[in-house]
């Protein structure tokens, strides 16, 4: 349990000390399609340990179609609005962030035994 809150601590803290504004890492609709997708493949295990394993690929999965429904996005608003490239991009771009983040927090709950 104690390497689970140190492993927890030390990702915190690239993110607190490394960051200057946390709130760019923050898009609603990027951490719905990631969660969203995560559930839905939970879903179907067996088990706990299963749920988590599928929760992880359910949200790298969906962390990569984000970025395919960004880059379509993106594309679409560059002639008609360009304003709209960078909320394009922020879904494309924190998705696969979100995506990866939960399977990072997913092995090191695996890897710490707290799931049976």
């Amino acid at each position: 349990m104690i390497k689970l809150i140190i492993s927890f601590l030390l990702i915190a803290s690239v993110f607190l000390f490394v960051i200057d504004d946390l709130t760019l890492f923050f898009h609603n609709r990027s951490i719905y399609i990631v969660l969203a997708g995560a559930l839905s493949f939970a879903i179907f295990g067996k088990d706990n340990p299963e749920r988590l394993q599928y929760f992880s690929k359910g949200a790298v999965t969906f962390g990569w179609l984000g970025v395919l429904v960004g880059a379509v996005m993106l594309l679409a608003s560059l002639e008609v609005d360009p304003a709209g490239i960078g909320p394009a991009m922020a879904l494309m771009l924190l998705t696969a962030l979100y995506g990866h983040m939960v399977q990072a927090a997913c092995f090191l709950i695996k890897a710490s035994s707290l799931i049976k």
